[in-house]
């Protein structure tokens, strides 16, 4: 856990390490990542380091915990300005795209610590999935409750698969294999990843066409 000293950080200089962490765990995996280098960068003393973090696996979970902020932010902004779920996917796209956009390494350490099998790391890929979880649960079951989303799924399968659908869809933009990957999808496009993002609007619908009640009371059920 952090030190108490971290709290009497000015909060520009705190934001600065992490952001210097994420760019050296996201360049190099949290075992290639060299503190000493982090502290360097970020204008300190690599003992003053542990002044503020008991270790470097601290500092790596520290500084995914500033990125998940960022993410539980948009969470909570979504949920608080639209009532409708096709609406609140098109918010939560958009408004995670930005904040990606200004800090692509802290989504990149997400990405890589979320498909880890590392045991341990898997601890802390479950604290941090916590909270996507709870709220696509929650999309869906006032997806439900507005009669906007099928009952013939369980809520759990649909918040699954939308969280993974969230999690695939910009893994593209800070990935270099899911970036590759994509091309092997959409091999006419010269920047697949760029393109995906301007198709966004058509995911989501993809996805919301899916979950409609209709489609659940027409064809397959």
């Amino acid at each position: 856990m952090p030190k108490a000293a971290l709290e009497k950080l000015d909060e520009s200089k705190r934001e600065r390490i992490f952001t210097i962490a994420a760019e050296e765990f996201a360049r190099r995996g949290f075992y290639g990542a060299n503190v000493s280098d982090v502290a360097q960068r970020a204008g300190i003393a690599k003992g003053a380091v542990y002044l503020y973090f008991e270790s470097k696996l601290d500092l790596y979970k520290e500084t995914l915990r500033a990125g998940a902020g960022l993410l539980d932010e948009a969470f909570d902004s979504v949920l608080a300005e639209s009532d409708e779920l096709p609406s609140r996917l098109h918010l939560l796209y958009a408004r995670v795209g930005a904040a990606i956009e200004t800090a692509p390494h802290m989504w990149r350490i997400y990405c890589d610590l979320v498909n880890t099998s590392d045991p341990d790391l898997v601890p802390m890929a479950r604290e941090m999935e916590e909270g996507s979880a709870r709220f696509y649960r929650r999309l869906v079951e006032d997806g439900r409750a507005n009669g906007e989303v099928r009952n013939d799924l369980p809520v759990p399968v649909i918040a699954y698969l939308l969280d993974n659908a969230f999690v695939q869809f910009f893994a593209a933009s800070v990935s270099g294999y899911q970036e590759e990957r994509l091309a092997m999808f959409w091999p006419e496009e010269e920047d697949a990843s760029a393109a995906l993002k301007l198709h966004m609007d058509q995911v989501i619908d993809f996805l919301t066409a899916g979950l409609a009640v209709r489609a659940a009371a027409s064809g397959r059920k």
